[in-house]
């Protein structure tokens, strides 16, 4: 949703299985199907469960290509639709057989990554509101927040205006524990990429070639 949705053509790796909309292999279909899918009958948290995921991911679009329009009689009773009523969907026809994906192998996206997060610049989450409202960075200039509990994560996402959930341990959209935000700034147009991330020992941890 506005302002965390910008770049209508960027793909990234999560952890946390989206639900709303989603495709998969055929061989994974019947893993599951073998497995008598969801038994509980809440089929998405129960991909998202450690032992079924077996820590394999996702790929996701920035700019979601679905809507969720259930507000009423929806098993979670909508107690998320002031971030799902307000979801931006693409309008842009993106053609990806001419698009350069190569960089979502595993082995490339992680360390460019790493480094993206690791360089930006380390601030508690007032100041990185304050900073990025009033561009005081600049225009390419990126914030990092660090978090060490669920509960400083929920905080945080709070005020930055996402969701601050989490399922099978997992924070919604997270990727060896970081999640992505957006800060609007004073002029209504420009936005500062906000990275809410676990301490750096953690993180290193998360994104270790054998983690």
């Amino acid at each position: 949703r506005p302002p965390h949705a910008v770049d209508k053509k960027r793909l990234l790796r999560s952890d946390f299985f989206p639900g709303l909309g989603w495709m998969l292999t055929r061989s994974l279909w019947e893993e599951f199907g073998e497995r008598g899918w969801a038994p509980n009958g809440y089929w998405d948290d129960w991909l998202r469960e450690p032992d079924i995921r077996k820590g394999r991911q996702v790929i996701r679009p920035e700019v979601s290509r679905t809507f969720h329009f259930g507000a009423e009689g929806g098993v979670s009773g909508n107690i998320f639709g002031r971030y799902h009523n307000n979801i931006i969907l693409n309008n842009l026809d993106v053609d990806w057989g001419r698009e350069d994906i190569a960089y979502l192998r595993r082995e490339d996206y992680d360390a460019r990554y790493l480094a993206q997060v690791e360089g930006a610049t380390l601030l508690d989450v007032s100041e990185a509101v304050r900073r990025a409202q009033s561009r005081a960075g600049g225009a390419t200039e990126r914030y990092r927040i660090e978090y060490r509990s669920q509960r400083e994560f929920t905080s945080i996402a709070r005020k930055l205006g996402i969701m601050g959930d989490e399922k099978a341990g997992v924070p919604r959209t997270a990727y060896g524990g970081v999640v992505e935000a957006r800060v609007l700034a004073g002029d209504g147009t420009t936005t500062t990429l906000v990275y809410v991330a676990p301490p750096t020992e953690e993180l290193l941890r998360n994104f270790a070639p054998d983690g």
